[in-house]
């Protein structure tokens, strides 16, 4: 599965043929989703799709009731780990012959930004087993997610929704699995498991300056009673993603 990760020359697209096994750390989160940690202590959290994120270690170190939720947390470490290093190394490879898709911050995994994604592994890989047992790390995959209804204060949902979409919809995904249908459901399980709000970043793929999906997920949401806010962020990775989805419940 990983091997064939560069397999598309076209330099006029970047694009990956499955979901990356990737993450990313606190900081980083903070800057994504203009998180401030000391108003989450004792609070609860999901971070769903998290990949190699080390959200959830680092969030629980500091008092903060963090879950996270990926369909690959049914393998242990030892297979989780080299997938994890492989995809680290090639998407660093493929994002650097595809510059013109990123922030110039985010094109150099010797930059502070690699450093913080070596930096999650890292932190992800000390805590993985023991924080499984804790039932920190749960497998689940969207649009049905294994948690009762109103379960987290807050949601959050990192680089995976609207990035893997297909390349006519700005994602950078090979396949067609995550379409229109697929967002607005996968979106409608992010709102049902959370008792407050959901965060998602980013908006937009790398390969067109919009998303169509966006539009069309906007569109449904608003007819529903929610709070639907696009709020700009501190984080640079895919250009021009510099907006964060803030979904909240109204209070009845």
């Amino acid at each position: 599965m990983v091997s064939s990760i560069n397999k598309f020359p076209d330099n006029q697209s970047f694009l990956l043929d499955h979901v990356a096994f990737y993450g990313r750390t606190l900081n980083e989160y903070i800057d994504m989703f203009q998180l401030r940690a000391e108003d989450w202590h004792g609070k609860r959290i999901l971070d769903c799709a998290s990949g190699s994120s080390s959200f959830a270690s680092e969030a629980h170190r500091i008092g903060i009731n963090s879950v996270a939720c990926d369909p690959l947390y049914a393998h242990n470490l030892q297979k989780l780990l080299p997938l994890a290093e492989s995809d680290l190394e090639k998407c660093a490879v493929k994002s650097a012959t595809h510059r013109q898709f990123f922030d110039p911050s985010a094109c150099d995994i010797e930059s502070h930004y690699g450093a913080e994604k070596q930096r999650a592994l890292f932190n992800f890989s000390r805590d993985y087993t023991q924080g499984k047992g804790e039932g920190r790390y749960v497998v689940g995959a969207l649009p049905q997610l294994p948690f009762a209804s109103n379960n987290f204060d807050l949601v959050l949902c990192a680089h995976f929704l609207f990035v893997y979409a297909t390349k006519e919809s700005g994602g950078m995904f090979a396949a067609d699995h995550y379409d229109e249908s697929f967002h607005i459901s996968a979106i409608r399980e992010l709102i049902r498991v959370a008792r407050n709000e959901v965060r998602i970043y980013p908006l937009k793929g790398p390969n067109r300056p919009d998303s169509p999906i966006l539009n069309k997920v906007l569109s449904v949401l608003k007819r529903e009673p929610l709070q639907i806010d696009l709020v700009e962020v501190d984080y640079r990775d895919i250009a021009g993603a510099n907006m964060m989805l803030r979904i909240r419940k109204q209070k009845v």
